[in-house]
């Protein structure tokens, strides 16, 4: 959920089809832009992300603020 900052600057969140482990890349993708209330709802084990930003905000202080919940049925711990 996008909760707040400027529609105006930062970038959109990209959700694709590709996943950890496929030797294709991914056929689509979708873009999210932030709006104050916006909800995208994905599977999260796909290839997602916010790309970098466009313009700059109005004041230096402001911040883009997104709120994410996740719900696994198991988790498996993997190195990095």
């Amino acid at each position: 959920v996008y909760i707040d900052g400027s529609e105006d600057f930062g970038g959109p969140t990209l959700v694709t089809t590709q996943r950890l482990g496929d030797c294709a890349l991914a056929s689509r993708g979708w873009l999210v832009f932030p709006k104050p209330g916006r909800i995208a709802i994905f599977d999260a084990s796909v290839l997602h992300g916010v790309l970098p930003g466009r313009g700059m905000p109005a004041r230096p202080e402001t911040r883009r603020v997104t709120w994410m919940v996740a719900f696994w049925r198991d988790i498996k711990v993997r190195p990095f």
